[in-house]
């Protein structure tokens, strides 16, 4: 028993030798456990991951503490890791909205997103963010690439600086607009006045239809051509490096791009053939056949370029970051009123025209209606 006794007392005082304490060991290993469960515990709640980079960022800016301490020299400027993750992620959100939905501050530009930006980061002190002004922050939003400068108050879009990008767009909205809502329209109704005199029976004199062909052709040629490629180049070049067609602006624009392109050789090309004396048969079936398809392709023109200016408004207060807010909405409005009106003047005369001459004809529609017509409602009638 003393043997035992010893052999025990021996090995304590080789363990207190040694520096351990089985104790003292227990409740150091408890404390470690306890400290790594309060950790995970902490990263759950606050949302800050083991990376920086091993999370999606887009809700950094709602409470995740500043966890990222490396510093990222550019040139002079010298920044923190967090401040550039924390502030791109809120520009990028804000962007966002932007340009999914009807979401825009009240101060435009760059201004009003440095608001914006200096009321989160007021908002949550602990985050501990600095706005770098000595450096552009690049932001991509929709197919738009920004490049935004709080110490200069400017942004690049796609390439191309602010001030350019307005000017140019203003002069492809003033040539737009000219083209298609003002000069279109006029040619249209010059084209129709001499038709609609000889359906009420008021013929035009010989000087005065060659007056107004002449004038017709002079917006043709010399107006809404020359507006229509002006509009066309200032709008490509004020894409910049984006996607050109990307936006429903840009697809409704090059429909109406191309289908005005077919318009000025077919209206020269009608020219030709109503003025040659010998018309034989078969020119007049052609001549008759391309009046048709003009007919289709100027009323296709007037729809269709009315789906183009507001979404192209659309896009133009997205770019300029809410410039939209600028402009006067009685400004707007009066405008469109007068632009409305020489449009809408247009669409009536050609109507007016299209139904005069559908009474002239007389008849029934089965009397009018070509052989291929009267097939397919034997058939359906069959």
């Amino acid at each position: 028993m003393y043997a035992r006794i010893s052999v025990f007392l021996s090995a304590i005082l080789a363990t207190q030798a040694a520096g351990l304490h089985p104790v003292r060991d227990r409740l150091s290993a408890n404390h470690a456990t306890n400290d790594l469960h309060d950790r995970t515990t902490h990263e759950r709640d606050y949302g800050a991951p083991n990376s920086p980079r091993s999370e999606p960022i887009f809700t950094i800016h709602r409470g995740q503490e500043n966890d990222t301490a490396t510093l990222i020299q550019k040139g002079d400027c010298v920044f923190t890791a967090w401040d550039e993750l924390y502030i791109t992620d809120f520009l990028q959100e804000q962007l966002g909205y932007l340009s999914t939905s009807d979401h825009c501050w009240i101060i435009k530009g760059v201004r009003g997103l440095q608001e914006l930006l200096h009321r989160n980061i007021t908002a949550n002190p602990l985050n501990n963010v600095t706005i770098p002004t000595c450096v552009s922050l690049n932001i991509t939003s929709k197919g738009n690439s920004f490049s935004i400068d709080f110490s200069t108050n400017s942004y690049e879009v796609n390439g191309v600086a602010e001030d350019t990008f307005v000017l140019l767009t203003y002069v492809h909205l003033v040539c737009m607009t000219a083209a298609f809502f003002l000069a279109y329209p006029i040619i249209l109704v010059l084209a129709s006045t001499p038709s609609l005199c000889i359906m009420i029976d008021r013929p035009l004199q010989e000087p005065t239809k060659a007056k107004i062909d002449r004038w017709q052709t002079i917006f043709q040629t010399f107006v809404f051509a020359p507006l229509m490629i002006g509009g066309l180049v200032t709008g490509i070049i004020g894409m910049g490096t984006s996607d050109h067609a990307r936006t429903e602006h840009g697809i409704v624009g090059y429909i109406t791009i191309g289908l005005a392109a077919i318009v000025v050789p077919l209206y020269l090309y009608q020219r030709r053939l109503s003025s040659r004396p010998d018309l034989t048969f078969y020119m007049y079936r052609r001549m008759k056949f391309i009046n048709a398809l003009d007919f289709i392709v100027c009323q296709a023109i007037l729809v269709i370029s009315g789906f183009a200016l507001p979404d192209g408004i659309d896009d133009f207060g997205v770019m300029t970051l809410c410039g939209t807010n600028t402009i006067s909405t009685s400004l707007i409005f009066s405008l469109g009123m007068i632009v409305s009106f020489v449009w809408n003047c247009a669409m009536a005369t050609m109507t007016v025209q299209w139904l005069l001459g559908q009474r002239l004809q007389g008849g029934t529609f089965r009397d009018r209606a070509p052989p291929w017509m009267l097939k397919v409602l034997r058939k359906r009638s069959v």
